[in-house]
């Protein structure tokens, strides 16, 4: 019952805000509303009494009282579609999609506007540019008159500087009351003000349909002949503004941290090559052309891939790949001595220079899960799979049914069994020491940069306090390493004084 009672009071609490954000609006337009009244009153009955009396009949013969009340009729109205454009295209995406849920009838009218951005902002820049040419008709060619024959002597008067002044007049004045005044109120009351004036911009917008759709296809028309809309358009937000975004605290409840490694992966990988993640060469499990169905399917058994390589001679001429799934039939019908190259599919290769992300859409295009990463030469770098490219962006893809790869096995407080693919920074936090190596990822590449020389089993590498045994080689490949810890010199000397003095 209390969280009831709070989420009825948090409910009743946000319809008296949005009822108050609505009164707030209405008393400032209101007062802006009276301050140009009171403007053009002024105007009308001059600077002080003095004045009025000479030039009273004058400025009644220049600016009747129906020419005031229809400029400021026009000043509204500008002043209305200039807020209406401001609010309705600054609510946000999701709060558009909240308004498309909401029961409450002018949010659901405003979702309905918004679908159509481009012919909402179509009709509200017509009825701008409507008020706003009858306002320079109504008011400012009589200005203009009034100013040459009224104002400036005779000595300087002329067209031209009388119609400079009623320019820089009209223009303060449209400015002001028409543009900078009613969107800076506007932004401040985004949604008080667009639920407010919401059925009046439907009716408008449904009044101008016919101009609209006129103007709209002679719009498109001349951009067809200038082909001015193969430019692509501007993105409504840049990657730096997103990697901004994602790292606002306040959005912690909004956007989850996997989420957001997730985001942060999409942008920070996906231009980056496919050489950053591919499989390298001296890792690749392929099969020769020449095998058979059993031979082919002894090496699936063994190294459990759902698909290999096949190559001819070697792995710079890789004909083909081979799908576990397509040799099954073979298997089923004991057709051992099947060759496999016919059985083989047609291999994709992609350059290493490749963005990952285009090498994903490379993949879906070709429906293919596998593609070979070739180098400037032509020649074999590697093979990246989907599930590796994805996995760069979007984060690890975990499989619930695949066992986790195990890549070092604690043999005592200072001995460790490492897999030759272990990655440095992951050793590092294991023995809490740096390795300084910020050209090579792995154990292996760092052994071999530190020795210098192609290592084979059984080989010692010390490395300040680190001792490294080469346990097992895959051909020239680092597969294992043992590592011990040794104690450092002082230590011992000071362990085996204290041990003499104890005895």
């Amino acid at each position: 019952m209390d969280i009831d009672r709070k989420n009825y009071k948090k409910k009743k609490t946000n319809k008296v805000f949005r009822i108050e954000g609505i009164c707030r609006f209405k008393y400032l337009l209101y007062l802006l509303l009276f301050s140009l009244t009171l403007f053009f009153l002024f105007l009308y009955q001059n600077v002080s009494y003095a004045v009025q009396v000479n030039l009273q009949e004058k400025l009644a013969d220049y600016f009747p009282l129906h020419i005031l009340i229809l400029a400021l009729c026009l000043l509204c109205a500008s002043a209305f579609f200039s807020a209406t454009e401001m609010a309705f295209f600054a609510i946000r995406g999701t709060q558009l999609k909240s308004m498309q849920k909401s029961s409450y009838f002018r949010d659901k009218l405003i979702a309905r506007l918004m679908e159509s951005p481009s012919d909402l902002l179509t009709s509200i820049l017509m009825g701008n540019a409507i008020v706003n040419i009858g306002l320079s008709i109504a008011f400012g060619s009589r200005l203009e008159e009034y100013i040459i024959t009224q104002l400036l002597p005779t000595s300087i008067a002329s067209p031209l500087i009388s119609y400079t002044l009623a320019c820089l007049a009209s223009t303060f004045i449209l400015i002001f009351g028409g543009e900078v005044t009613p969107k800076l109120l506007a932004s401040r009351y985004v949604e008080s003000y667009a639920r407010s004036v919401v059925i009046l911009v439907y009716i408008i917008h449904t009044l101008f349909t016919p101009i609209r759709q006129l103007l709209l296809s002679s719009i498109g028309f001349t951009f067809r002949i200038t082909r001015f809309s193969s430019i692509p358009p501007s993105p409504w937000v840049t990657d730096d503004e997103l990697k901004i975004l994602v790292q606002e605290e306040g959005l912690s409840d909004v956007i989850a941290e996997d989420e957001r490694k997730m985001i942060r992966g999409i942008l920070e990988f996906r231009d980056e090559p496919v050489k950053r993640i591919l499989v390298p060469r001296t890792e690749i499990v392929a099969i020769p052309d020449d095998a058979t169905v059993e031979e082919a399917w002894e090496i699936f058994c063994e190294h459990e891939y759902s698909r290999m390589p096949i190559y001819h001679e070697n792995l710079d001429h890789i004909v083909g790949i081979l799908y576990a799934k397509d040799l099954l039939d073979y298997v089923e019908r004991k057709l051992w001595k099947q060759p496999i190259k016919p059985i083989g599919r047609k291999a994709h290769f992609i350059p290493d220079t490749m963005a990952i992300s285009e090498s994903i859409k490379t993949a879906q295009k070709l429906n293919t899960h596998l593609a070979i990463v070739v180098d400037e030469y032509g020649g074999t770098a590697g093979l990246v799979t989907l599930h590796d490219a994805l996995s760069a962006v979007v984060g690890e893809i975990s499989d619930d049914e695949s066992e986790e790869e195990i890549l070092y096995t604690k043999i005592s407080e200072d001995e460790y069994l490492l897999d030759g693919k272990m990655p440095i920074s992951d050793l590092e936090e294991l023995i809490h020491v740096s390795l300084d190596d910020p050209e090579h990822t792995t154990i292996a590449g760092y052994l071999l940069k530190q020795n210098e020389n192609l290592m084979k089993q059984g080989d010692i590498l010390l490395v300040g306090s680190l001792q490294f045994t080469v346990e097992k080689m895959d051909g020239k490949r680092i597969a294992r390493v043992r590592l011990k810890m040794e104690k450092p010199q002082e230590t011992s000397v000071e362990e085996e004084n204290g041990g003499g003095e104890g005895k």
